[in-house]
């Protein structure tokens, strides 16, 4: 008996020299050897020259034996044309595969920890972490030791190379107030560098405390103390103090009408919240305020371009707080209740990204109500706000307007987080002496509106027992 033999062999196309091409060509050809080999290489030696961060395309075409102890050409239709497989090829430079937690926010005196994992075909040969407290305008080089804010909290930075991810991770101990602001980290190698998205860092605090205890300081320590101003630059203010709820409180427009063009307002500075910046209170924060009015108007706000960042806060039929992102994405936290009839009423609303936000509002001598509880701010991207943050009015692209009159403003407060409802809660019951409806319960069977289930509605209920509005009356007693 006679044995007979016979050649294999694939043949390679691929997109090697113009990766942007979709056609492949023909490149080489793989013999599959005597006895046939479980794995192939092409080229059998040296290496493939190949861009990086490139994608590239490939196909293995299995040549037929020819019937006369040969294979079919490589461009032979009668062949087995295999599929299209691809690759990207990895960057000479290192490569940031995971950046730190876009956002962290953290107490006083608790520890911030921003890791970066990324990929380096060699090893790294230096890195370096970065900090920028002007909302990324410029950007100091940390070192480990004493945080370069004079906080007093600690820096300290590592990076390992030895287990897969590769990671360097930035810790700050103790962090305090002053340390908010934009992280980064950047890594080089022979070949090149490469470096992380800045990830934004808040320290939770009070940022924003106007007692108008007869001045217009800010008395949270951030020190944006106001400055009275009038929409007719050549006018005189109209703002005084008189008895407040706490101390004394501001008087807004007490002599000038809605159409009076010397309305006055309080501006603050650049560096006044709420701003865009980490920890600024827009993504995550806190409103609270006592207001006195008959009209309606705006508490405080600045807007960009319309339909461009914004920040406002305001009563009339309703009480509200409206934040606008760059691309127009509006959130809105609002509760049904007047707060022009007069009286002091108490103003609130918190928000958070990926949390919940609410509005809130209170009088003196009743229990507060709040809004039902809504899903937190999305995601969003925020301009700088071009124009300072008024008081008493808004800043509608430079121009003042929505001014408060005749109106009183007392205890305003701004957290650049979310506070809690008990929290909320034991600010408004601190003036007030009454509460605050923030709790679930029976809500249906509230008749008085009261906050409480009680014997009121129960009389409420009782009073209309029994009647009946069906035609005919006959009919009622079916």
């Amino acid at each position: 008996m006679h044995g007979f033999t016979w050649e294999i062999r694939d043949y390679i196309f691929a997109n090697f020299e113009a990766p942007d091409d979709p056609n492949l060509v023909y490149i080489g050809q793989v013999d599959a050897g005597d006895p046939v080999a479980p794995t192939a290489r092409y080229p059998e030696t040296g290496s493939l020259l190949l861009q990086p961060l490139t994608v590239y395309r490939w196909q293995v075409v299995h040549g037929l034996d020819d019937g006369q102890g040969g294979v079919l050409a490589y461009d032979d239709p009668n062949n087995i044309v295999g599929d299209i497989w691809t690759f990207k090829t990895a960057s000479y430079e290192p490569v940031v595969t995971k950046n730190p937690q876009q956002y962290t926010a953290a107490f006083p005196g608790e520890e911030v920890v921003l890791t970066a994992e990324f990929f380096s075909l060699t090893d790294i040969a230096d890195y370096q972490w970065f900090w920028s407290n002007d909302n990324g305008a410029t950007y100091i080089a940390l070192a480990d030791g004493e945080h370069p804010s004079g906080s007093g909290s600690m820096v300290s930075f590592a990076l390992d190379q030895t287990d897969r991810p590769k990671t360097t991770t930035l810790r700050i101990s103790g962090v305090q107030p002053g340390d908010d602001g934009w992280y980064y980290c950047a890594l080089s190698n022979v070949e090149g560098s490469g470096e992380s998205i800045p990830a934004g860092v808040a320290v939770k605090r009070r940022v924003a405390y106007y007692p108008f205890d007869g001045t217009l300081e800010d008395a949270s320590g951030e020190n944006n103390h106001g400055q009275a101003g009038t929409a007719d630059p050549s006018g005189t203010t109209d703002i005084t103090f008189d008895a407040g709820l706490l101390g004394s409180a501001v008087v807004l427009n007490a002599s000038y009408g809605p159409d009076d063009p010397n309305q006055s307002y309080i501006e603050l500075p650049a560096t006044g919240y709420p701003k865009v910046a980490p920890g600024g209170a827009m993504e995550a924060g806190t409103f609270i305020c006592w207001i006195k009015t008959n009209d309606q108007g705006r508490i405080m706000g600045s807007l960009n371009s319309p339909g461009s960042t914004a920040f406002t806060a305001g009563v009339d039929n309703n009480v509200d707080v409206f934040i606008r992102d760059a691309n127009g994405q509006v959130n809105e936290m609002a509760v049904n209740h007047n707060a022009a009839d007069g009286q002091w009423h108490f103003v609130a609303a918190r928000w958070e990204v990926g949390g919940t936000k609410r509005a809130y509002a209170g009088t003196l001598t009743e229990n507060g109500i709040s809004s039902a509880v809504q899903d937190g701010l999305k995601e969003a991207t925020y301009a700088t706000l071009q124009y300072p943050m008024l008081i008493g009015a808004q800043n509608n692209g430079g121009v003042p307007e929505a001014f408060l009159t005749n109106a009183m403003l007392d205890e305003l407060q701004i957290y650049n987080y979310a506070l809690s409802d008990e929290e909320i809660a034991d600010i408004y019951n601190g003036v007030s002496a009454r509460g605050l409806c923030v709790a679930e319960y029976m809500s249906q069977f509230d008749f008085t509106g009261d906050c409480i289930v009680g014997l009121a509605d129960f009389a409420e209920f009782a009073a209309t027992w029994l009647s009946c509005g069906v035609m005919p009356d006959s009919a009622c007693g079916l």
